[in-house]
């Protein structure tokens, strides 16, 4: 009697061992859908910012209402081949699920060199759960800055 008791209790340690290795192994590996994001599009005239306001549209279809960390950089492209990185606050989002098209302005750092290209790179980070970090990156089209 005492050996069954042994036996079931061993069996249920390793049944519930074996529950814990899928259920992290889904966490991790599991392909999270969140969201899909076209191309940034720069909406200002001739993708040219006179104003300090760059103003672009995310065009996206979210699947979950999931919130996340925006994290946005500007990109300069000179002629020299050199790129300047200017990294902006991040903030979170918590846009709803579904399909949508939403303009944005952005005020540019006002000491941002003008007459060069840039780009403006977009990081949505979803943290799905404590092991698993999504990041989705989408870009725009060059613009520049007078």
């Amino acid at each position: 009697m005492k050996d069954k008791h042994i036996t079931i209790g061993i069996l249920g340690v390793g049944l519930s061992s074996w529950i814990v290795l899928i259920w992290l192994l889904v966490w991790v590996f599991w392909p999270y859908k969140v969201i899909n994001v076209a191309p940034l599009k720069v909406l200002n005239d001739n993708k040219t910012v006179t104003n300090g306001i760059l103003l672009y549209e995310v065009d996206y279809h979210k699947y979950t209402d999931k919130s996340c960390i925006v994290s946005r950089i500007i990109i300069q492209n000179n002629e020299s081949g050199e790129k300047l990185l200017i990294i902006l606050p991040s903030y979170p989002s918590n846009i709803m699920a579904g399909k949508n098209k939403v303009p944005i302005k952005l005020l540019l750092p006002s000491n941002m060199p003008s007459g060069d290209k840039y780009v403006l790179v977009i990081t949505f980070m979803y943290e799905m759960n404590p092991f698993r970090k999504i990041e989705i990156v989408s870009q725009s089209d060059e613009f520049s800055v007078k």
